[in-house]
């Protein structure tokens, strides 16, 4: 496990600090989003092999089943349908076990902080606000603020350029392989937690440097890396 001196840490927001998926009608979410790329000439040999409604508009961004004007008025409308159907989920999801320390904890511990997420940050931020998890995040980052999701790095770099903290001085807390591909494609230290999408081998195979069971493991192990850089360890 990597004793690099961290000054900042990033979070997923889905499976990772909430429940939140729990929440969305992911299944509605997908035929409508559906029926707009198909009525944008998306083939359905394409669609029919994305079994998820985020699955699906993360693909279509990353490879372009069609080009030009129809692909980005099809991913504006894509974005809108989802950003409703998260909207829903606002007043009903909760923080997973240990979020709220975890969070309390980060400027005590000299930590800077942000959200990368494929959900819609307008949405995220308003959870994190009702949940009262906020304060610390000074990025939320989602998927209208960046070009490519998740594994892509883009979103993670944005977020450490923010904070203004290189790669290598930041962790990236995620519970699927897709978070674990980012922060290894970005140089970030990826810290997989087994509380959503993701099993303990899935994360380490997809190249997780700590694999943790709960968020109050991942608060011991910052504590314990703090006390380390306290004495100059």
């Amino acid at each position: 496990m990597a004793t690099r001196r961290l000054r900042a840490v990033l979070f997923d927001f889905d499976h990772t600090l909430t429940d939140f998926g729990h929440h969305v009608r992911w299944s509605d979410a997908r035929s409508a989003v559906r029926a707009v790329y198909e009525a944008a000439g998306i083939p359905a040999s394409f669609l029919d092999t994305h079994a998820g409604s985020l699955s699906l508009y993360i693909s279509v961004a990353e490879q372009h089943p069609i080009e030009g004007g129809p692909l980005v008025e099809a991913q504006r409308r894509a974005a809108a349908i989802l950003d409703e159907f998260e909207r829903e989920a606002v007043a009903t999801t909760e923080a997973l076990p240990g979020a709220l320390a975890l969070v309390e904890a980060l400027s005590r511990l000299g930590l800077r902080s942000a959200i990368v997420t494929s959900n819609a940050a307008p949405v995220a931020r308003a959870i994190l606000d009702r949940l009262g998890l906020a304060a610390p995040f000074e990025v939320v980052l989602g998927r209208s603020e960046v070009q490519r999701l998740k594994p892509a790095p883009e979103g993670l770099l944005a977020a450490c350029a923010a904070l203004e903290v290189t790669p290598g001085e930041a962790a990236y807390v995620g519970d699927s392989e897709s978070d674990m591909r980012a922060a290894v494609a970005g140089g970030v230290l990826a810290w997989g937690v087994a509380t959503g999408l993701g099993t303990p081998s899935a994360l380490r195979d997809a190249g997780a440097e700590a694999v943790f069971a709960t968020l109050t493991e991942v608060l011991a192990r910052l504590t314990e890396l703090h006390a380390m850089t306290a004495r100059g360890a």
